[in-house]
Formats: C-alpha cells, sequence, structure tokens
C-alpha cells in the first residue's frame, strides 16, 4: 500500500510543504469519562480530534517542554560543558551554513525551520469511506508566521498544477488545493489558534473542523474519537510512568486493523482469502501495540514504554512468543567492563511445538519434523536431539569491544544454557567440527589451548587483496566452545578470553559491579515483585568510547580530510576537528549513565521498560 500526504502531494509538493496497576486502571476508567462531560472548553487535542478508526498515531504533548526536559538531561548538560560547548556550537554553525540554500527554496533558514514547533505535534494515519487518511496536527504558536512563510512558498510551487479553493466550516476557513491532472490528489488544511492542522481528503478535513469546534453531534451521530478507543486506551494506560508521569511522546498502531482496512479497500479478492487466513494463524490477536517515552523525572534522565497488547488465550503464531520468568542475575563468568549485557529466558521446546503446529496446519501432519530431519541429514546431525532437546532455556548476550579501536571493535558473544553439556560437548561439538571442515573453504576448527574449557577457532584473515587494512577494520576470528553449562559463540577471541578470565577470577564480575547493582535494584523496585523474562544492561560510554578515540586519532583525522574532497559534511567535520581538539574522553564519561530494560508478560499481553538513570 502506498500513499502520500495528501495524493496531489507529489514528491516535489511533499518537499515544500502493582502502583502502576493500580494507575493504569484508574487512567483507563477515567480518561474515557472525563472527555465525556468535557465541553471542549479548550481546543480539542490530538487523541480527542483524531477519529476512533486511527490506526497509527505519533505525538509529543508539547515540544517545549521536551525541549526543556532534553536540556535538562545528562546529555543536553554534556553539550554545554564548557569544554564540550565551542565544538557543538561550530558543528550547528556548519549545519546552518549547510542548510543556508534552504532559505531560498522555503523562506526560513535551519534555525528559524526547528523553532516553528511551540506545542504539541501529532500525526494520524487511518481509512475514511475506504481511502486512506492522513492527517498532520502541529502547533507553531509564536512561531506561526514563519510556518506561513513556508505555506506561501509551497502554495507558490503548487500553485503551477493545483488549483486552490477556499471554504467556511462554522469559524474556519478551509483551504484545499487539487491537482488539476490527478483528481484524487488533494490537501486540506486550516490553521486556528496557532495550530496547523492538514488532511489529504477535503471530507475528512471538514469533520476535523466541526470536531475542532465542538460538533460532535448526538446520539448515533456522535463523534467518536480516538480517545474513547478502548485499544488505545489500554496500551496507553500501561505506558504512563510508575508514579502517573505524563508522557512527552506517544505513539500507538493497530497493526491488524491496517491489514484488514487496506484488503477491504483494495476491493482485491485475494486480499479475502488473507483476511480468512489471519484467524488461522492466530495474528488476529494482535490487538494492538503502543509506547510512551518520559523525560526528567525525579530519578530518571529517560523512561521508554513499549506495550504489546494480545488476546487470551493465545493462538496459532502468539504461541511461538514463549517468554517464561526466570534468572537474569549475570552468569559468573560475565565481565565487570562489558559494554553491554542482556539475558533472555525463553521456552524453546513450546515455541517450536508451536511452529510445527501452525506449519503442519497448512502443510499436513508432520511435514515440519520431516523437513527438519531432511535439514539435519544435509549437515550431518539431528536437529532436534542435538539442538532444541540441549536448549535449557536461557541465553546471553555480551558485548565488548576490541583494542585498538576500529570501525567495527564492537563484538558480540552469544551464550545458550545446556541441558547435558558433558554430552554436547563429547557428541555435538566434533559434527559441527566436521560440518565446518567439510565445507572445503580452507578453515579448520583449531583447538584453543590452554584455556578453561573446550574452545575451538576459525581464522578466516583478510580474504581480499583490496580489502580494508586491519588499521581500520578488525578481521574476524571466530571462536565457540562450551565452557561449564553454556555453549558459546563470538566473532573474536576477545570476548572468550575474557570469559575465561572471568571464571577463573582474574576479572572482576559484572554481578559485583556497583552500576550493575544500582540498575539490577532500581528494575527490582519497577518490577514490585513480578518476575522478568528479560534483562538488559548497558553503559552508553563504552560504544561512544569508540568512535571518539578514533575522532582524536591524528590518522584518523586525515582519513576523514581525505574523503572530505567531494563531501561537504565531511569537510565542515574535518574543519571543526582541525580548529578544535577534543578534550579528554572523561570529560564526556562524566555525564554518562548505565542503562537498564527489562520485558514482563501478563494477561495483556508484553511489556517492554527501559530508563536512564539521572547523573548525580
Amino acid at each position: 500500500m502506498k500513499f502520500s500526504f495528501g495524493g496531489m502531494m507529489n514528491s516535489h509538493f511533499v518537499s515544500q510543504f502493582g502502583r502502576r496497576t493500580v494507575l493504569a486502571a484508574t487512567f483507563a476508567c477515567a480518561l474515557p469519562m472525563a472527555l465525556a462531560t468535557s465541553v471542549w472548553a479548550e481546543r480539542p487535542t490530538a487523541p480527542q480530534l483524531f477519529p476512533a478508526q486511527t490506526l497509527v498515531y505519533v505525538r509529543v504533548d508539547d515540544s517545549r517542554d521536551m525541549k526543556e526536559k532534553m536540556s535538562a538531561a545528562s546529555t543536553g548538560k554534556m553539550f554545554n560543558d564548557p569544554e564540550l560547548k565551542p565544538i557543538v556550537d561550530e558543528l550547528y554553525g556548519s549545519a546552518v551554513k549547510l542548510t543556508a540554500q534552504m532559505q531560498d527554496v522555503i523562506g526560513v533558514n535551519l534555525e528559524e525551520l526547528l523553532a516553528i514547533p511551540n506545542g504539541e505535534m501529532a500525526f494520524g494515519f487511518y481509512y475514511n469511506d475506504k481511502k486512506p487518511a492522513v492527517v498532520a496536527l502541529l502547533e507553531a504558536g509564536d512561531e506561526l508566521p514563519a510556518l506561513e512563510i513556508i505555506l506561501s512558498r509551497a502554495e507558490e510551487q503548487a500553485a503551477n498544477e493545483a488549483d486552490r479553493t477556499e471554504e467556511k466550516i462554522g469559524e474556519l476557513t478551509l483551504v484545499t488545493w487539487k491537482n488539476r491532472n490527478r483528481a484524487n490528489q488533494e490537501v486540506t488544511y486550516f490553521i486556528d489558534q496557532g495550530v496547523f492542522v492538514a488532511v489529504n481528503q477535503p471530507d475528512a478535513a471538514r469533520k476535523l473542523a466541526e470536531v475542532w469546534q465542538g460538533k460532535t453531534g448526538e446520539g448515533k451521530e456522535k463523534y467518536k474519537s480516538l480517545a474513547e478507543n478502548r485499544k488505545f486506551l489500554t496500551v496507553m494506560a500501561q505506558c504512563v510512568g510508575s508514579e502517573g508521569e505524563r508522557p512527552q511522546a506517544s505513539f500507538y498502531v493497530d497493526p491488524i486493523g491496517i491489514v484488514k482496512e487496506s484488503i477491504n479497500a483494495s476491493g482485491n479478492a485475494g486480499g479475502t482469502a488473507v483476511l480468512a487466513i489471519l484467524p488461522a494463524l492466530g495474528v488476529d490477536g494482535i490487538q494492538s501495540a503502543g509506547g510512551s517515552l518520559i523525560l526528567g523525572t525525579q530519578e530518571f534522565d529517560s523512561i521508554i514504554h513499549a506495550h504489546l497488547q494480545l488476546a487470551s488465550p493465545r493462538r496459532g503464531l502468539l504461541e511461538v512468543l514463549r517468554p517464561k520468568n526466570g534468572s537474569t542475575a549475570p552468569e559468573e563468568w560475565v565481565p565487570a567492563d562489558v559494554g553491554s549485557y542482556m539475558t533472555l529466558n525463553w521456552d524453546v521446546p513450546k515455541t517450536m511445538s508451536a511452529i510445527a503446529k501452525i506449519v503442519d496446519n497448512f502443510q499436513g501432519e508432520d511435514w515440519f519434523k520431516g523437513r527438519m530431519e531432511d535439514a539435519g541429514k544435509q549437515i550431518e546431525m539431528n536437529i532436534q536431539e542435538d539442538f532444541i532437546d540441549q536448549v535449557a532455556g536461557r541465553m546471553t548476550i555480551v558485548q565488548g569491544f576490541v583494542k585498538p579501536f576500529r570501525v567495527n571493535s564492537g563484538t558480540n558473544l552469544f551464550a545458550v544454557q545446556l541441558k547435558d553439556p558433558a554430552k554436547f560437548k563429547e557428541s555435538v561439538l566434533p559434527k559441527i567440527n566436521a560440518f565446518i571442515e567439510k565445507q572445503g573453504r580452507g578453515t579448520v576448527p583449531t583447538a584453543k589451548s590452554g584455556t578453561t574449557g573446550t574452545f575451538y577457532t576459525l581464522d578466516f584473515g583478510n580474504r581480499r587483496e583490496n580489502g580494508p587494512s586491519p588499521e581500520v577494520v578488525r578481521q574476524p576470528k571466530i571462536c565457540y566452545g562450551v565452557l561449564e553449562d553454556y555453549f558459546f559463540f563470538s566473532d573474536d577471541t576477545y570476548l572468550i578470553d575474557e570469559v575465561i578470565s572471568a571464571k577463573e577470577g582474574r576479572r572482576d564480575l559484572l554481578s559485583d559491579s556497583e552500576e550493575y547493582k544500582l540498575i539490577s535494584e532500581k528494575i527490582k523496585q519497577q518490577l514490585r515483585e513480578k518476575e522478568s523474562s528479560v534483562l538488559m544492561f548497558q553503559r552508553p560510554q563504552e560504544s561512544l568510547r569508540v568512535f571518539y578515540e578514533m575522532a582524536r586519532d591524528p590518522a584518523n583525522k586525515q582519513r576523514l580530510k581525505d574523503s572530505s574532497r567531494n563531501n561537504p559534511v565531511f569537510a565542515a567535520l574535518s574543519q571543526v576537528l582541525d580548529k578544535h581538539e577534543l578534550p579528554p574522553f572523561s570529560v564526556v564519561e562524566k555525564y554518562l549513565t548505565p542503562t537498564g530494560a527489562f520485558v514482563t508478560e501478563d494477561e495483556s499481553g508484553l511489556h517492554y521498560t527501559a530508563f536512564s538513570l539521572k547523573r548525580e
């Protein structure tokens, strides 16, 4: 499905133009009651304006509040650090210069353009009379003159191929632009109280103009807004702060609604068949999804919520989603200085059983099992016995950074807990080695000597004669094997060595790290005795350190200068780095804090929460 903002708006025109549960329940019950008794004393917000059948919704509650909170956050403070501010200002000035031609086209410069949002911003998508409708709302407030300049320039361009008409809806003036050659390409907008509202359908715009003025009808004809949509309310209720904080930004999507409405609008007979398959696959149980961003709370710089609302009981593909509660504490081999750590508890046998059930429903009994057996014969292994039956249910991913720092210094280690590690080491590892050797690509697994556990390495070297220099791009050296009850795999021996050192007591453990303990405690407070299936811990400074130190490297500065001859962006960046010496990374690091995230499951679906701490 393809649609554009306005239909008539071809690409040229567009380019111009626990406590949580109580709070959630209270929010869900009180909001529709409050809306029902509202007399629209003030202009409607986007959820009150957009129709109940809205399928996609994105909103910034107040851009001014959002800017203020972002400035007060650790990153905002970092950009204002005396040692960094001159560099940031220089980069911003370069961006303004690079976009100077924009003013000739739209009438305002970059700084004026970024200043236009002065309150609420929202975007919505829905179907109106089986036609896709796109609506945008932008509150400009005192910056409305700048927005009007942009509209004036856009209308000058549109006049070459479209006709302009006006009509009155109550006290509002609706302006419509319609393509002379394509009748279905048009856009209508109105401006009131410093707010710009545009829709790609005149009929939809007329209805929104009436609602804007409080004319919502009565009885069966009463207008139902998105704020009265039960799916929307349920998801948004899950995405408020644990202390009732109001989100600065939010989104909502009804994926199955999009599929159904697009098929109904197309009138395609094949689409009807797709609709019939949805219940069989169980995907019609995906009711909606949504999320929010909350900034500047008492404890956190930011909190992100995302909720996948699922029907119960779950059928078909939804049975594949099998997170389970389990330990999320770092294993006794995770080094303390990792860049990030994620652990997941998953019921793999039930997931595979659900997949087999779905496939067999379409292909016949035991079809999936047969294909698995065929695949196993190809690699001379029994996929079910050697792999699936061995998975205990816990998987961990650790990220580290290989020195010296290069563009791909980041390396990941994947670890899968085994039910019978001795059997896996004795019977499965040799099969893996034999399969690799049989590929005949000149790479032979080499036993990694002098280490705890059983590991093998694959050294591919630099096989491209004209490939990048090892000084710029790290060459992979795959390592895999078994240590205690885990199977490990990594694209570099670095993290394997770190894991072994941690296990042998030569490295501090993440579980003993004060940063991890702080994040873990915050997660426990938010879970309020609930269980979590997924836990994530990250030190953003570790990934940033790589690129920061690379930017300070004289050799990399020269490479950037060499690449900037025909690239104005690289040229501007190179000039800034030549003019200003980057301070030591410690200046940046002092503003960065660890982040955490976790996933929970309840009768309403799956919920993801991520947060970053405030720097004291």
